[in-house]
């Protein structure tokens, strides 16, 4: 698997891992309206904005979304987090299977740097 700082064309499953804040509401940010010209943009089949939002929020929840969950947000939901800034890494598999995005949040990140700062005082 090849690690990339930045984004990934053409591959056969990408891996996206994504910051998101604790109290993140995509609603707030993303109306019908904003959803519609993403949308209007790129893609063929035209999801509806309440089952984005849906998708959206079972992602939060769940942290976790695999593309065979709903192709038709999936990457509405990469291109959203690509123009929101918050995408943190795209990894490549060149092995195939199926994309995947994992979120991480302040909490995440604060529980790694405490598992490190262990780890270092031990050694």
């Amino acid at each position: 698997m090849k690690l990339r700082s930045q984004f990934v064309s053409n591959s056969s499953s990408t891996n996206y891992v994504v910051y998101l804040p604790n109290d993140f509401n995509i609603r707030r940010y993303y109306d019908e309206k904003k959803f519609m010209k993403i949308i209007e943009r790129e893609y063929i089949e035209k999801p509806s904005y309440e089952g984005f939002c849906e998708a959206f929020d079972e992602l939060v929840s769940r942290k976790l979304m695999v593309e065979y969950y709903d192709d038709k947000y999936f990457f509405v939901i990469v291109d959203i987090f690509k123009e929101m800034g918050c995408l943190i890494r795209e990894c490549d598999s060149s092995s195939g299977g199926d994309s995947v995005i994992m979120t991480v949040n302040e909490e995440d990140i604060l529980e790694a740097a405490d598992n490190i700062e262990k780890f270092l005082i031990k050694t």
